[in-house]
């Protein structure tokens, strides 16, 4: 496994068999020389430039004791003293072909499943995951090498630092990425007992990997609002003020319950609750007042509400309701929690969607707090899902038709007594296939990724296998 590893990796960079003493090399064979890899016992030895140079695949293979190398192949190296300790010439003009994108992770506290997911939600899947002392080293090994030359004026380093920046950039949205290392210089040795990840098949090409960069690099950057929350108004402290006084009138030249009973329909409205839930808690509230409104009222005044014809919960009418029914003292600040501004509802048009959306993030948090990748499937009860989601019964079933869209959530339903719903988030069932090697995780990966993994040439590659990749320099 080590050695296909290592050509793998090495991409016919190195000669096959060792020049001199080789154990394997067969009588009258002869290759041209190639590249070479510079390779370490220690990170201080690393840190001092002693080291030592390998020109063979058949050398690599011998090797037990090294802990650093250079993936990445090297047209020369040199030793610089006469005991041949001191190593020179891993510098970028000196690189031969790059193999392999290798991001460092500077946090030991996370698992190399938190990585496999990061790296899907990014689009590329890595071949190895290195355990280090710091944290990890992530290898996304390409199908072809790139190979430099000077007739391009090196502008392949170029646009693979560009790549290689993406790839650390993207990462480190959710994960702690190294970003000061060498993009093309010394990294960690691969072996048994430091591999937690290894797929074969998962390689990565490069057009592809500078066509997603340039994507990433065009694509419109967020910005972040200053000095301005968004909040949702049943959050807000006069809310339950409201909601919980039972000693509200509707005489005649006050306002009173109707405004009230609109008031907070318009505030849940405001803040993407359903019809349904709404309706459901002012039938309680409605209930506790001493002259309740009729039921036909009551639904009268929560249609009005969810017309569209309003945005939102007046903050005059909040301001006199409470001070006229729950006590004439209060103040602003006793009513409102902060200065931001209301997330009023869409228009009519959009609000459906918009709040589909809202549900189906409601449920991937939900998910995703219940569940990981070695336990990715939730079992729960219907009507307790409907009361943790704040929707009606109806409003589930259209959201599961919807999630049948996309690729996001899993639904399995239970019939039965003991039945219920069985709930997973798609990556996460596919990351858990990944790792135990699970042929399904193949096919599910490549309509993800839109490439057939069948077609990328890995292991055993001969010289023809490998084309040089030429950059214009215009």
């Amino acid at each position: 496994m080590m050695n296909d590893l290592y050509n793998l990796i090495l991409k016919g960079g190195l000669r096959k068999y060792k020049f001199t003493n080789s154990k394997i090399k067969p009588i009258d064979y002869s290759e041209d020389m190639k590249g070479s890899v510079f390779a370490f016992r220690s990170k201080e030895l690393m840190q001092d430039s002693k080291g030592f140079i390998i020109t063979s695949e058949e050398a690599v293979s011998e090797q037990k004791e090294i802990t650093h190398w250079t993936p990445n192949v090297y047209r020369y190296g040199k030793y610089v003293d006469d005991k041949k300790i001191i190593v020179k010439g891993h510098e970028e003009r000196n690189l031969r072909q790059i193999n392999t994108f290798v991001v460092d992770i500077d946090d030991n506290t996370i698992t190399e499943s938190e990585i496999l997911l990061s790296c899907y939600d990014m689009g590329f899947l890595p071949t190895i995951i290195m355990k280090t002392p710091g944290g990890y080293q992530v290898y996304f090994v390409l199908d072809k090498p790139i190979f430099i030359t000077a007739k391009s004026n090196f502008k392949a380093i170029e646009v693979a630092k560009k790549v290689s920046n993406q790839l650390r950039k993207s990462l480190g949205e959710t994960l702690r990425v190294d970003t000061k290392c060498n993009h093309f210089g010394i990294f960690r040795f691969p072996q048994k007992s430091n591999i937690v990840f290894f797929e074969k098949s998962y390689l990565c090409n490069f057009a592809t990997l500078i066509n997603w960069s340039m994507k990433k690099e065009d694509s419109p950057k967020k910005t972040k609002m200053k000095l301005v929350k968004s909040f949702k108004q049943v959050d807000e402290p006069w809310f339950n003020l409201l909601l919980n006084e039972s000693d509200i009138k509707g005489e005649k030249g006050t306002m009173g319950r109707n405004n009230v009973v609109l008031t907070l329909s318009l505030a849940m409205y405001a803040s993407g609750r359903s019809k349904e839930n709404c309706l459901y808690n002012l039938t309680e509230f409605n209930y506790r007042l001493e002259n309740p409104l009729s039921d036909n009222e009551l639904e009268r005044t929560v249609n009005s509400a969810y017309s569209g014809k309003y945005k939102g919960a007046s903050k005059a009418f909040i301001t006199t309701l409470c001070t006229e029914w729950v006590n004439r003292d209060l103040k602003s600040s006793d009513l409102f929690s902060t200065t931001g501004w209301y997330k009023f509802a869409k228009p009519r048009e959009e609000r459906a969607r918009s709040h589909y959306e809202e549900w189906i993030e409601d449920l991937e948090q939900l998910i995703n707090d219940k569940t990981n990748v070695n336990q990715p499937f939730l079992r729960i009860k219907r009507q307790e899902l409907i009361y943790m989601l704040g929707i009606a019964n109806s409003s589930l079933t259209a959201l599961f038709k919807r999630l049948k869209t996309t690729n996001k959530i899993n639904v399995q339903t239970i019939r039965g007594r003991n039945g219920g719903v069985i709930l997973a988030l798609v990556k996460n069932i596919l990351i858990n296939q990944i790792k135990n090697h699970h042929k399904q995780a193949k096919k599910a990966l490549q309509e993800y990724l839109g490439i057939n993994l069948d077609t990328l040439k890995n292991v055993k590659q001969s010289k023809n296998d490998y084309q040089e990749i030429t950059l214009d320099t215009g």
